[in-house]
């Protein structure tokens, strides 16, 4: 909650400062003792309207490709070229009907699978086990394979530039959120840090619709497609 606070108090205080610079000091002082009086802790507001349109849309989404839709939405309104949700482990009793969401072209998701390169990605060997949120640039790629892989990824449309929040549900399974970019790295750090509470609020919303579609407590009446079920099962 203080990632996503943090950038409304700064807005505040950049505001009252202009104001008192300008010699507007009535209205400085007025919107000082407004936030004053402001309970930040009980606030959610996100940078970007569209942000939180999509994080509450999601919640009511009802199928695969309305909830790819959002992050193709979503994916815009921050200015990254992709956004994915890969799970990285499940519990026995999640038994998830799929195991990705993303707006990866269907070749580099096809590809990925057929050459089963959860074996080499470093970003999916790193969220097995990281806690904390991380850059893909801080990743070792050393490894011959790995440096070929990512490679591959780049010549698909894949990053370079990338950053992945991993969460762990109630349940315990583990699910990484990834933005990725063709820009440059520092582009993409500039843009995390000024969207980050949006990236989490929309997370953890894509993280419990998934849960729900994609495990045994889905509609009984959603059918999901061969081609939805079909990305990177």
């Amino acid at each position: 909650m203080s990632v996503m606070i943090g950038w409304v108090q700064a807005s505040l205080y950049e505001a009252i400062d202009c104001l008192a610079r300008s010699g507007q000091n009535h209205l400085a002082s007025d919107l000082g003792r407004l936030l004053a009086s402001l309970e930040l802790d009980d606030m959610d507001i996100l940078r970007s309207p569209v942000s939180e349109r999509v994080a509450n849309a999601l919640l009511e989404a009802r199928t695969f490709p309305d909830l790819v839709d959002l992050l193709k939405e979503f994916a815009q309104a921050i200015g990254v070229t992709h956004c994915t949700l890969h799970v990285i482990r499940e519990t026995p009793t999640s038994s998830f009907s799929t195991r990705a969401l993303t707006t990866y072209s269907e070749e580099w998701v096809s590809r990925y699978v057929d050459r089963r390169y959860t074996s080499v990605d470093p970003v999916y060997r790193h969220s097995l086990t990281c806690e904390d949120a991380f850059f893909w640039e801080d990743l070792d790629i050393s490894n011959p394979a790995v440096r070929a892989f990512c490679q591959d990824a780049r010549a698909h449309g894949v990053g370079p530039a990338g950053y992945t929040l991993p969460i762990i549900t109630e349940r315990g399974d583990r699910i990484a959120i990834s933005v990725s970019a063709a820009d440059d790295r520092e582009g993409l750090r500039d843009t995390i840090h000024h969207y980050e509470s949006d990236l989490l609020s929309v997370g953890f919303s894509l993280t419990e619709a998934f849960s729900l579609l994609a495990s045994d407590e889905r509609p009984t009446s959603f059918t999901p497609t061969d081609d939805q079920l079909s990305i990177l099962r």
